[in-house]
């Protein structure tokens, strides 16, 4: 079990076949500095209703279409193939879960929210944010009372502060976008 502090930064923008769009801040680094570290996730699936995966591409927590190498301070461009979006379910909640490779102690977690131009009815509104460990147990959750993040484009990010021990999956349960029949997305989490 990795005891260090860290930061997670994960992205995601609309699913646009398997392109990495603009990078014009560039892939962020991972950050080794101890305490503290950016952790970036190893990779991103969708769960679906029948206990089936479906994986996502890594623009959703690579930092693609960041506008600043410091992402924390950065917004996030209105570009699509920078996003990654997913199909609505009219029966249940949309589940994404990342992994982030190991366990860690996380302390902050930052939303941008889906930003495409003409297209912010796809970000998400009602939803969760659950942390779990490597057996898949519960070890924090935010409430979607306490979540509420900005229907708009090009805002910085959404900040939360979970006390979070021993993460391995951070998963965002999706209930209600603002509007868009179809998908639900986010541009970046970290």
């Amino acid at each position: 079990m990795d005891t260090r502090f860290a930061i997670l930064f994960v992205s995601m923008f609309l699913l646009c076949a398997s392109f990495l769009g603009s990078a014009d801040a560039g892939p962020i680094a991972e950050v080794e500095a101890a305490p503290y570290g950016l952790i970036r996730p190893e990779s991103a699936v969708l769960l679906l209703g029948d206990g089936s995966k479906e994986s996502l591409p890594t623009v959703g927590f690579d930092g693609t279409g960041l506008s600043s190498f410091s992402p924390l301070r950065g917004v996030h461009s209105t570009e699509v193939s920078g996003m990654v979006s997913v199909p609505v379910s009219d029966v249940d909640p949309v589940t994404i879960r990342y992994d982030l490779g190991n366990e860690f102690s996380v302390n902050e977690l930052w939303l941008w929210q889906y930003n495409a131009e003409g297209e912010t009815d796809r970000g998400m509104k009602d939803f969760d944010i659950v942390f779990r460990n490597t057996n898949g147990n519960v070890v924090s959750e935010i409430a979607a009372a306490t979540v509420g993040i900005a229907n708009a484009g090009n805002l910085p990010a959404s900040y939360f502060c979970p006390v979070a021990e021993d993460v391995r999956y951070v998963e965002l349960v999706i209930r209600e976008n603002y509007g868009d029949t179809e998908f639900v997305g986010l541009s970046e989490i970290a």
